[in-house]
């Protein structure tokens, strides 16, 4: 069975809730057994993470580093069946604050993330899916609202 726009965006929602609140167990819960997960092709540490507790180790690291970090949703757009793109602000807030786009793609197979890409910028993501990058444009509210 294939999710609807409209059901990603609740389940991806609910993900960034449980990760803001640094409930990691049911942030990745949604991750399939054997999911792959990319981190950005631009940072000097990118990895190539294999399942939930490698994911999960990841993420328990990163806010060790980054307490303050968050994600606030953009949009979220629909590229193919069981294929889709979030276009995401993280931030840090202590000290000078920080903004960095994240455009993250995401593959599903049976209602489960098989596969996660993200990206530094939402037109690498935009492009890296088929969608049209001009989108990253589009009058985006980057306070929670998707489009």
């Amino acid at each position: 069975m294939n999710l609807t726009l409209g059901q990603l965006k609740d389940a991806y929602l609910t993900f960034l809730a449980a990760l803001n609140r640094r409930d990691l167990e049911t942030a990745f819960a949604v991750l399939a057994p054997d999911c792959e997960f990319r981190t950005p092709p631009h940072m000097p540490d990118q990895q190539l993470l294999f399942g939930r507790e490698q994911v999960t180790a990841f993420f328990d690291k990163a806010f060790e580093v980054l307490p303050d970090w968050h994600i606030e949703s953009a949009r979220i757009l629909q590229a193919a069946d069981d294929v889709f793109a979030t276009l995401d602000q993280g931030r840090v807030s202590s000290g000078a604050q920080t903004v960095q786009e994240i455009a993250t793609v995401i593959e599903l197979r049976d209602s489960m993330v098989v596969r996660v890409h993200q990206y530094t910028s939402w037109v690498e993501g935009l492009r890296a899916c088929g969608l049209d990058s001009s989108i990253s444009a589009d009058g985006l509210n980057p306070s929670g609202q998707t489009g």
